[in-house]
């Protein structure tokens, strides 16, 4: 019974699949569908065409800028948690060469990446130190 039930099951398997599939490049053209190249080019987004797609009047894209430029940027010499027990400088890290962040020569100093946002402004400011170094525990440990 088992033996007649496999065969079965290839015989239905077979009979399911097409016949023409060893034949077949794998072609879309064969299936009506044709691919046209777009040559349309794409324009990058600017304030302009980003105002123009939310319907922004000048007066908001003034406020925008008006409320950009009086942010309370800080250029960081320190960090103190208490909590934590942290009491550190701050000196600026770039961008290494392989295009990794730099950090602090040791481990009792604090990074910040100074190509980016600075503490207070608009976006994120990086801060980053090291948790232990090879001579112990280091400042954020």
């Amino acid at each position: 019974m088992k033996g007649f039930v496999v065969i079965a099951l290839s015989l239905l398997v077979i009979g399911c699949s097409t016949t023409d599939a060893q034949d077949r490049d794998g072609s879309l053209a064969d299936e009506g569908v044709q691919l046209k190249e777009n040559d349309q080019t794409i324009e990058p987004y600017t304030e302009q065409t980003i105002a123009e797609e939310f319907n922004l009047d000048q007066e908001m894209i003034d406020q925008a800028e008006y409320e950009r430029s009086k942010s309370s940027e800080i250029n960081p010499t320190s960090i103190s948690i208490p909590t934590l027990n942290i009491d550190a400088p701050i000196v600026e890290v770039g961008q290494l060469d392989n295009g990794q962040m730099g950090v602090p020569d040791n481990g009792d100093d604090v990074g910040w990446y100074e190509p980016g946002t600075k503490p207070g402004g608009i976006g994120n400011a990086v801060l980053a130190g090291h948790v232990d170094d090879r001579t112990g525990p280091a400042v954020f440990f």
